[in-house]
């Protein structure tokens, strides 16, 4: 009979896995989600909808700007993930270090709040030209 304890790792292991690079797997993750869904059904087109009229939503614009918008969060998502990555590499939380972590607020903090910063007016950009008049 298979018990549960077989699926149980010795020591501390996995906990230290996913305490230094848990977060950057899962935006890794999550920015190969949003890739795919690019070339799919944008995970835009749902938040694209509220503010766009209907008849709108099946015009090659409408679906090449939330591809491209798409396309921009996911690589970004990416580049956040690896940023998470190098942090767990370079300074990981379960090392017997203790005091400042200058690499955890920089590429844990620092590097996703610019990115997400230029993300936000990135996309208004995308947006207001897609809804210019040609």
């Amino acid at each position: 009979m298979l018990s549960i304890s077989c699926f149980v790792t010795k020591g501390d292991s996995v906990n230290d896995w996913v305490a230094d690079y848990g977060r950057g797997s899962a935006a890794l993750a999550l920015a190969a989600v949003m890739l795919v869904s690019s070339f799919t059904v944008p995970f835009t087109v749902q938040y694209a909808r509220e503010s766009v009229p209907q008849e709108y939503w099946h015009t090659p614009t409408f679906r090449a700007v939330n591809r491209k918008i798409s396309l921009l969060w996911a690589g970004a998502l990416a580049v956040i993930g690896a940023g998470h990555l190098l942090a767990g590499k370079i300074n990981p939380i379960t090392s017997a270090r203790h005091g400042s972590r200058p690499v955890d607020l920089i590429l844990n903090w620092g590097v996703p709040i610019v990115v997400v910063l230029f993300l936000i007016k990135r996309t208004s950009q995308i947006s207001d030209a897609a809804g210019a008049p040609a």
